[in-house]
């Protein structure tokens, strides 16, 4: 029983410091706005959550991306910079570059996909969930975006119950027209 423990915990160890290893040494390829949004995806452990959880928390999800492009076009950046992992860091820009992204944004309509099943490593969850986006800007002209954003919420004990909710870790959209 102690040997069976301990070759658990060393797994689940393992497997916490290699994806500690993967996230930090992953980057975002540019900004989050629309005429120019891609990030690297990062690679995620397979540790499925419960079937019976997974519908719930991959609709909290979905409520995160629907809820930061309405910020969008409410113009309220902040909230919407907020939504990325710790308080905006993970979009790999400040604040103001942020906003400046969406200077030329007269509005956004997102349509969002089937999520993916949730995964999970080191008491964080992960899920992956496909938009189509299109932006109009200020002159009228429409873009096309497809891709994926993965979310991230922490489930450690400890955790902030802010750092429990879903945050946006990671995009990757490409135009599409």
């Amino acid at each position: 029983m102690k040997t069976t423990h301990f070759l658990i915990v060393s797994v689940l160890m393992l497997g916490w410091m290699s994806g500690c290893s993967s996230i930090q040494n992953s980057e975002l390829k540019n900004s989050p706005t629309p005429s120019n949004l891609q990030t690297d995806a990062v690679s995620t452990p397979a540790i499925k959550a419960s079937p019976q959880d997974s519908s719930s928390q991959s609709e909290d999800a979905v409520a995160v991306i629907q809820g930061y492009y309405n910020a969008i076009n409410r113009r309220d950046y902040e909230q919407a910079y907020r939504t990325w992992q710790d308080n905006g860091s993970a979009s790999r820009q400040t604040l103001e570059a942020f906003k400046n992204g969406f200077a030329d944004t007269a509005s956004t309509q997102v349509k969002i996909g089937e999520p993916s099943d949730i995964e999970g490593a080191a008491g964080s969850q992960y899920v992956t969930v496909p938009v189509t986006l299109t932006a109009t800007t200020q002159s009228r002209a429409v873009q096309t975006f497809k891709g994926t954003y993965v979310l991230r919420r922490s489930l450690v004990d400890g955790a902030s119950a802010n750092n429990r909710l879903w945050h946006i870790y990671s995009a990757k959209l490409a135009q599409t027209e």
